[in-house]
C-alpha cells in the first residue's frame, strides 16, 4: 500500500500567521488532529497538532486567541 492511497488529498491548511485558536477550529471543522502550515506560496513549512495545542498552549496557560507576534 502506498501513502497516496490513504492520504487526504486536499487537507485544510493554515499559515504561520494564524492563531492557535484558528488552527484548532480547522481541526474541529475537518475532524482531524493535525493541520499543515503553509507559507504564502502554498509550500509546507510545518504542521500543528492537537497535541501541540494541548501541551504548548493550554497546559502552559497561553492565550490561543492571538497570533504570535
Amino acid at each position: 500500500m502506498q501513502v497516496r492511497e490513504i492520504m487526504t488529498e486536499n487537507p485544510a491548511c493554515c499559515g504561520p500567521e494564524n492563531s492557535v485558536q484558528e488552527a484548532a477550529r480547522l481541526m474541529v471543522q475537518n475532524d482531524c488532529g493535525e493541520v499543515p502550515v503553509v507559507d504564502q506560496s502554498g509550500q509546507p513549512v510545518g504542521v500543528i497538532t492537537d497535541r501541540d495545542i494541548a501541551c504548548r498552549c493550554v497546559a502552559q496557560g497561553k492565550d490561543s486567541r492571538y497570533a504570535r507576534e
